[in-house]
């Protein structure tokens, strides 16, 4: 089973004397790791979407939506959730529809294998949720409700915004 290699832990990069700067870069890896796993666990699941695909199934059981609805939800650019939902529609778990008063929309619905998919990743999404939650409290940190709270903070003042209100500037920028 894939894991986050200890050794990594050593690497100053990440841990010395940029750490956190590079926040991106473990979060990243974290995240590699977990989809990376995830993927064998929902196997286990008979799950055959991929795993990054799961919440854009998950929103197609509630209700149609193009790929713009889909993007504007998860939060996502438009060229994502488009390689996600080809892969769906090659596996047979959705297909696209025509919406009949606007011709230019084009609505993904779940076909009836996209149905059994989706309770197959409601069960496994119950089960990865525990799987959190311990590794939560095993750390002492709700990462989750932690990440919200970053994410809410820094769309309301971005990065490069809050490194130019703490008078950080880039060494080529000219002061007078």
């Amino acid at each position: 089973m894939p894991q986050i290699q200890p050794q990594r832990d050593e690497q100053p990069l990440i841990h010395g004397e940029y750490a956190p700067s590079f926040f991106g870069l473990l979060a990243s890896r974290v995240v590699d790791s977990v989809v990376e796993s995830g993927a064998i666990a929902a196997e286990r699941f008979g799950i055959s979407a991929p795993v990054r695909t799961f919440s854009t199934l998950v929103l197609l059981s509630r209700a149609p939506m193009s790929v713009t609805e889909i993007a504007q939800q998860l939060g996502v650019t438009h060229a994502a959730v488009i390689k996600h939902t080809r892969s769906l529609v090659a596996l047979g778990l959705i297909d696209r529809g025509q919406d009949a008063k606007d011709a230019r929309r084009r609505p993904l619905t779940l076909t009836d294998a996209g149905r059994e998919e989706v309770e197959r990743i409601d069960a496994f999404m119950a089960s990865a949720a525990k799987v959190y939650r311990e590794i939560f409290e095993t750390i002492g940190i709700d990462v989750f409700e932690g990440l919200k709270r970053m994410e809410r903070e820094i769309n309301a003042r971005d990065f490069a915004t809050r490194m130019r209100d703490v008078g950080i500037a880039s060494p080529t920028t000219k002061t007078s």
